[in-house]
């Protein structure tokens, strides 16, 4: 449980870490929550070239507000306690679902704001890093639930059945199919490069997965992760001869971060 637990908190993958900083920026996260009770406490968890950082922040007239320094957008977690248990005390008591909220923090600011005492019920201003995010994850977040489904019958009632592991292809595919659109529909946007690298996998097939890459935007392309990811790439070609790469055809579109 506990196990479980920290990976609601911590996520259960990291897209792109980053490689080393090569210029610091500064980031703040503004977060307007009128109606959290005084004793609330917000953390926001990320990684950082490979560690964990934890900050924690209280309110000062309904605001909530965290600064520091990083080189690219990171996804993160924000964390609500208002039981002043705090964020090792949510752990030790086995809390299935904390109140969280998945998001990216970036050089710059980030506003958000909740009506309600649940950090989950927070939403952002403008149209950013955060709006894309939330809408692949939207679309995704369907294809996740029936996986979880079927995993669960795997476990409890139909162990290793053929028509459910049908299923999980079938699901995978439009996982996969939902991935390579938003890819294609947002070539200037940082979720594109996170779904990408989702889309790849751990043995990319180089002749499908570069050309792609190649179709992001130079600005994307030149980013620590962006660095990171080619030369991913470019360690995977004696793993991974090359393939004809099937027609990728991209919109006229851009999503700016």
């Amino acid at each position: 449980m506990i196990k479980k637990v920290m990976l609601l908190l911590w996520g259960a993958a990291v897209p792109l870490m980053s490689v080393c900083q090569t210029k610091d920026s500064l980031f703040t996260v503004k977060i307007t929550a009128p109606k959290m009770p005084s004793r609330a406490k917000i953390y926001l968890l990320y990684q950082e070239e490979g560690k964990k950082i934890i900050d924690s922040a209280v309110q000062t007239n309904g605001l909530f507000v965290f600064k520091g320094k990083i080189d690219e957008p990171k996804y993160s977690t924000l964390v609500c306690d208002t039981t002043n248990i705090g964020l090792s005390g949510m752990i030790k008591k086995q809390y299935d679902k904390p109140d969280l909220l998945r998001m990216y923090i970036y050089p710059g600011h980030v506003a958000l704001k909740t009506s309600s005492p649940s950090i989950a019920d927070a939403t952002f201003a403008g149209r950013g890093i955060n709006y894309d995010h939330i809408k692949l994850e939207k679309l995704l977040n369907p294809i996740y639930e029936e996986i979880d489904k079927i995993n669960l019958r795997e476990t409890h009632h139909e162990p290793g059945t053929s028509a459910l592991n049908k299923k999980l292809d079938s699901l995978s595919a439009v996982k996969q199919a939902i991935r390579l659109k938003f890819i294609i529909d947002n070539p200037d946007s940082f979720i594109a490069l996170s779904a990408l690298d989702d889309y790849a996998g751990i043995s990319p097939d180089i002749a499908v997965i570069e050309p792609m890459l190649n179709r992001l935007s130079v600005k994307l392309q030149n980013t620590p992760s962006g660095i990171q990811f080619r030369k991913f790439l470019s360690n995977q070609h004696d793993l991974n001869p090359g393939k004809t790469a099937p027609v990728f055809i991209q919109n006229d579109t851009a999503v700016i971060l």
